[in-house]
């Protein structure tokens, strides 16, 4: 998957094609090998990924994250709202340890801030919703909440496909069919549904 280039900025890319095709100055992180046809790589240090100047990716993840406070929309997938209200009640039920979240993560201020929109995807914080959406642990059933968690699911295996470590090629390749499937199936339902319009409840605007 490839999203719009951050800002627009074509020495943006011209500089990553350069670093990219770099193989001097230590290891290089290659999700897809050149043999595959595809050129991509970034410097490791010390376990992490560094020197990534086309960050797409991140930029498309942060256009997301702010769907959730959109004031114009109503992200709906079936009869369920996404939005960021059930990490505010999440924050209320379960303790800090378990869940993770800072303040800053749900009552965002800096649009900017990509570790506080990549806070809100991790694997506590899902299991938390899902809690939460079936009731379980002593904790009010509130269905409300399946919307969010299959939303950062999504955003969570797209993310994934770039940045993780662990992950083979083949799980980018299902990640990326998982997501690309959802999206067409969900901007599909939208303009049957007769109380949404695909424009009020989808990401964007196609």
């Amino acid at each position: 998957m490839k999203g719009n280039s951050s800002d627009g900025d074509t020495q943006r890319r011209k500089l990553h094609l350069g670093q990219s095709s770099d193989t001097t100055g230590g290891t290089r992180f290659k999700p897809v090998p050149y043999e595959y046809g595809f050129l991509f790589s970034a410097k490791i240090e010390d376990g992490v990924v560094v020197n990534m100047s086309d960050q797409d990716y991140i930029h498309n993840h942060k256009k997301a994250d702010r769907h959730l406070d959109h004031t114009s929309r109503e992200l709906r997938m079936g009869e369920y709202i996404v939005h960021r209200n059930p990490l505010r009640q999440l924050m209320q039920l379960f303790s800090l340890h378990v869940h993770g979240l800072r303040d800053e993560d749900v009552n965002r201020k800096d649009m900017q801030n990509w570790t506080a929109c990549q806070r809100i995807l991790f694997p506590n914080v899902r299991e938390c919703l899902w809690k939460m959406d079936n009731g379980l642990n002593g904790v009010a059933k509130n269905e409300q909440t399946l919307g969010l968690w299959v939303n950062l699911d999504m955003l969570y295996h797209y993310v994934e496909m770039f940045v993780s470590l662990r992950a083979s090629y083949y799980q980018r390749v299902v990640n990326a069919g998982c997501i690309t499937t959802f999206l067409g199936i969900w901007v599909n339902v939208c303009p049957g549904a007769h109380f949404i319009s695909k424009l009020f409840c989808f990401i964007g605007h196609t």
